[in-house]
């Protein structure tokens, strides 16, 4: 994505000249250029309204990478340096402008160079240093869940009205931009009017227009111009190769032209400065004319000519790649599981916050939570989300991941445990009780690891419920602690009420009570009342899987299910070649490796897991799997379990791989920022091409499916049948450039190749009938990257039954994005989504009894009131639809 530095031709002039150079081409001389005009003195307005002339609009601007081959302390530096020089020129010369966007660079200058904070904050008021983006870094959005991409703006932009009085209505997003089909709607419900996007041809191969529309499916429209680069050169014969070539295509004849050092800072050099303001005054053809402009500008320009931008529709078919940097998805394991792990940490502690307050008026720790999503989002910049830079910028996230987790979760848990602090465990008579919350809207049956200290050595323990029906558990371990024990015990909660709470109590057993189960474990194979699971106890494979309901064989016949292939995958971090050739299949488990062991580690009651351990080896790199596959009691999936030892020091990747029996014509989903991306069958040329996945993706046929369950893992593919999942991959290690200034390494040597160590993955498969939506893999989805959350509490009275909802939407096609306090006053904001194309109404259940109900804005600054109040709402919601409500107690 990044192209080496234009190198400027050395001009004689290097400060610009006031006034255009007082009338003289001594820019465009020194510079070489003829001018083809003779003698003439082009001005300004010279050439007139004649609609003939092509107008461009010279954007300068400075792309600087929130860190890359650099990290943030000398990015701080680069960004002073950069916008000192731009400041200081725009003052000495009245006609340049700058173009700048992310609300953390603001922030830094504000904090620590006050002086020039208040510089760019008179250029800005004085409407020629453009305030852009509104984000608080330019993100890369194919990573980050749809709220956190709200998030980027919702903080952004209220610290540039709050710090430089300027409402942004310019999206700017010069690089990493990955547009889902919520894009549009969520760039206009944060108040962005128009957006300047980078080109990127892996989502619009060959559909690069100046200007275009980005498209919903619910009607969203955002007009976009498309930049061919951020850093473009500004002497005339290239600016008017760029204009010839875009008015022959197009017709346009109002165009937009960005141009200035990024990545690494500096901007528009003087000499580019110079240049551009030669071109400004001294046009070489009088059917062109250049001006200093702001984004606004353009924009204001460009509409006035009526001219109508192509639409490009969202979601699409497509066989294209899921993003521009493919194998980023699988680059840095760990850190990209501690980037989903503290997004939905964020979620969950804001949530349950709100929740209490509402229900015990407890405080709510805003300060805190802003200070850590705003290390979130600073993490999603492009070059840190896709792990694409130097070792120390792996470090320094996951660093912050650190200080996030170390930070939110004590507000989740003083959340939870003031909220069970009113649950009333004091229903049964005997047992310790533990307070199990579940963070998904909806009541759901789902397993939960519970860790019980019972006094002195018991044999064993049961769970009960409050009418005293047995919980369905099963003992992992028991540890001798203190004066007690410590039990390790996997429980199924069935009918865990929506966004509330169910409780069970514990207590000594002298056998492990009973409960019904359909359960079933013999030689190769498990079952539940769902589905069959059999495999083979040699090689490890899955040989079957068939979902009971409708007696239909998902793997196919004859194959390996849940073989790990090891890809040979080439590229660098950012990306690989995405139509993998089965030439490039270097070694498959089960087939052309035999595992080193086969158990069955458990036999229930609850669960029955195998335990595969295997050893790859290739070329002198060598990997090591153990893996556990579960089936449970009750529950219509297969889990997944990995430890993987990943000692590889070449271009490999590793997969999960399922060969389906599916029924053609294949169609693949997979979840995208609030909603889901469809694609169509995968064709034969492009075997082995790969896409993005949030929490959930599917492969169905015509009369069953297979859907895919993750926490942590963003890409996978589907060719000719067969579903893999992308588990790790090698890739190399981006080293310090010698031109960086500061190059010590402060962690330490950083490695040749990355993703060497030790990583723990977990995911699931969940055979199903026909249709993703009517089999709910949705809603499996969601539950499954988002656990039960267990809280031991004490015996006391409470105003809380043991077993309540405490927040419920209805139907399972509308999803939450977020519940948080809101961000001025104590009302609470819900905001919730339609996952379909249809129309439906959301019916919702709050914790309290409200008194108002207001449709908001995503950024909370303006208000409809809905007319409802109570308990209980239904809000109707379009196609795709957002809605943002804030509800008052």
């Amino acid at each position: 994505m990044h192209t080496p530095r234009f190198r400027v031709a050395a001009l004689s002039l290097t400060l610009l000249c006031a006034g255009g150079c007082g009338g003289t081409r001594a820019g465009a001389e020194d510079a070489g250029v003829d001018s083809g005009a003779g003698d003439a003195d082009l001005g300004r307005d010279d050439a007139g309204p004649d609609a003939s002339v092509v107008t461009v609009h010279l954007l300068p601007n400075s792309h600087i990478d929130a860190a890359w081959l650099w990290r943030w302390p000398e990015t701080i530096e680069v960004v002073r340096r950069t916008w000192e020089h731009m400041a200081t020129r725009m003052e000495e010369y009245p006609q340049v402008t700058f173009v700048a966007n992310s609300a953390a660079y603001y922030d830094v200058i504000r904090r620590q160079e006050p002086q020039l904070f208040a510089r760019i904050r008179a250029l800005a008021a004085a409407g020629r240093w453009d305030v852009v983006g509104g984000h608080w870094v330019e993100p890369y959005d194919a990573h980050s869940d749809g709220e956190t991409l709200i998030r980027q703006y919702l903080y952004g932009k209220r610290f540039f009205r709050e710090h430089l009085g300027i409402d942004v209505r310019i999206g700017f997003v010069a690089e990493g931009g990955y547009p889902n089909h919520a894009w549009p709607q969520i760039l206009r419900g944060v108040g962005l009017e128009r957006l300047v996007l980078g080109r990127n041809d892996s989502w619009a191969p060959g559909r690069w227009e100046p200007y275009m529309s980005l498209e919903g499916p619910e009607g969203t429209a955002l007009p976009t111009a498309m930049i061919w680069h951020y850093w473009q050169p500004t002497d005339q014969p290239s600016m008017l190769r760029y204009v010839d070539a875009t008015t022959a295509a197009f017709g346009l004849r109002t165009l937009h032209y960005t141009f200035g050092y990024g990545d690494h800072g500096l901007g528009p050099l003087d000499q580019e400065l110079l240049a551009a303001d030669d071109a400004v005054a001294h046009p070489t053809r009088p059917e062109v004319r250049f001006e200093w402009s702001t984004a606004s500008r353009y924009f204001e320009a460009v509409d006035a000519t009526g001219y109508q931008p192509t639409p490009l529709k969202f979601p699409r078919d497509t066989y294209q790649s899921a993003q521009p940097a493919m194998g980023a998805a699988l680059t840095w394991v760990e850190t990209k599981r501690a980037d989903r792990a503290v997004q939905w940490l964020l979620h969950a502690a804001e949530a349950y916050a709100a929740l209490d307050r509402v229900l015990t008026g407890a405080g709510y720790p805003a300060a805190t939570l802003e200070d850590n999503w705003k290390r979130v989002l600073f993490n999603q910049h492009h070059d840190l989300a896709w792990g694409s830079g130097i070792y120390e910028t792996i470090v320094d996230m996951e660093r912050d991941y650190q200080t996030v987790a170390t930070e939110v979760a004590p507000v989740l848990q003083s959340a939870l445990g003031s909220l069970a602090a009113q649950v009333a465990t004091d229903t049964r008579p005997t047992g310790i009780p533990v307070v199990v919350f579940n963070a998904v809207p909806r009541t759901r049956d789902d397993l939960v690891a519970l860790s019980v200290e019972l006094p002195g050595a018991p044999a064993t323990l049961g769970l009960w419920d409050e009418t005293g029906a047995v919980v369905p558990a099963q003992v992992v371990a028991a540890t001798p602690t203190g004066g007690g024990t410590t039990f390790a015990v996997l429980a199924r909660l069935d009918g865990v009420p929506a966004g509330g709470l169910a409780t069970v109590w514990a207590e000594e057993a002298v056998v492990p009570p009973a409960f019904p189960t359909a359960l079933q474990v013999g030689p190769g194979f498990a079952e539940n009342q769902h589905l069959r699971l059999e495999f083979d106890a040699v090689t490890g494979c899955l040989t079957s899987l068939v979902e009971k309901a409708g007696g239909h064989e998902t793997l196919a016949p004859a194959a390996c299910g849940g073989a790990f292939d090891l890809m040979q995958s080439g590229g660098d971090q950012w990306g690989f070649k995405g139509d993998f050739a089965e030439a490039d299949r270097l070694g498959r488990t089960g087939v052309d490796v035999l595992p080193r062991e086969v158990v069955v580690e458990q036999a229930g009651p609850l669960c029955a897991t195998v335990r595969l351990a295997f050893d790859l080896a290739q070329s002198g790199n060598t990997a090591s799997v153990v893996e556990r596959v579960s089936v449970c009691d009750g529950l219509p999936l297969v889990l997944f379990d990995l430890e993987i030892d990943w000692q590889v020091s070449a271009a490999l990747s590793l997969w999960a791989a399922f060969p389906t029996a599916l029924a053609p014509p294949g169609v693949v989903v997979a979840e995208s920022q609030l909603g889901y991306q469809t694609y169509g069958d995968i064709p034969a040329d492009r075997p082995l091409y790969s896409f993005l996945v949030h929490r959930f993706a599917d492969f169905s046929g015509a009369d069953a499916g297979l859907g895919l369950l993750t926490d942590s893992r963003y890409l996978f593919h589907v060719s000719q049948g067969t579903l893999r999942l992308g588990l790790v991959r090698s890739a190399p290690q981006n080293q310090t450039p010698d031109w960086i200034w500061d190059q010590t390494h402060p962690y330490g040597d950083p490695p040749a190749f990355t993703d060497g160590g030790v990583h723990r993955l977990r995911f699931a498969i969940f055979p199903h009938g026909p249709g993703w939506v009517q089999a709910g893999v949705h809603e499996r989805g969601e539950a499954f990257s988002s656990p039960l959350l267990p809280l031991s509490a004490g015996r006391h009275p409470g105003t809380i039954p043991p077993r309540a909802a405490l927040l419920g939407v209805e139907p399972s096609t509308v999803m939450v994005s977020a519940v948080k306090q809101a961000e001025d006053g104590d009302a609470l904001i819900l905001r919730v989504y339609n996952l379909l194309g249809a129309a439906t109404t959301a019916t919702v259940t709050l914790p309290a009894a409200s008194t108002a109900v207001d449709r908001a804005d995503l950024m909370e600054w303006s208000f409809t009131p809905t007319g409802h109040s109570g308990r209980t709402l239904s809000i109707p919601l379009g196609p795709y639809a957002v809605e943002t409500l804030r509800i008052s107690f």
